[in-house]
C-alpha cells in the first residue's frame, strides 16, 4: 500500500522466505519491507465485481486484494474464506 492507501501489490509468502534466505536470519530484522523483491504481481479485484470473478482469481491465488474505486486497499479474501463460506451456505457454483 503507497502512503495514500493506494494498493501497489502484495508480497507473498514465498517473497518473505525467499529474501529471508538471500539475507541470512541475522539480517532479517534490517530488511526494510520496501527491498522485498516480488516475484508475482496479484492483481486486485475492484470491491463492485462479481462472485464469479472473485472465485476466478481465488482459484489461481492462495488470497485476492481488494479495492475500492479510487484504488484504495480495502483488504484480502482468502481462498479459504471463500470455500468456508460456500460450504456453510450450502452454495452450489456450476
Amino acid at each position: 500500500m503507497s502512503n495514500t492507501g493506494k494498493y501497489v501489490g502484495s508480497i507473498s509468502e514465498g517473497d518473505l522466505l525467499y529474501n529471508l534466505d538471500k539475507v541470512g536470519r541475522d539480517e532479517v530484522k534490517n530488511i526494510k519491507i520496501s527491498t522485498i523483491t516480488r516475484h508475482r504481481n496479484y492483481d486486485a479485484v475492484n470491491i463492485n465485481e462479481t462472485m464469479l470473478i472473485l472465485l476466478s482469481r481465488a482459484s489461481n491465488e492462495n488470497f485476492v486484494p481488494v479495492v475500492d474505486d479510487s484504488n484504495q486497499f480495502l483488504g484480502i479474501v482468502t481462498r479459504k474464506e471463500l470455500l468456508d463460506y460456500f460450504f456453510e451456505h450450502n452454495f452450489m457454483v456450476l
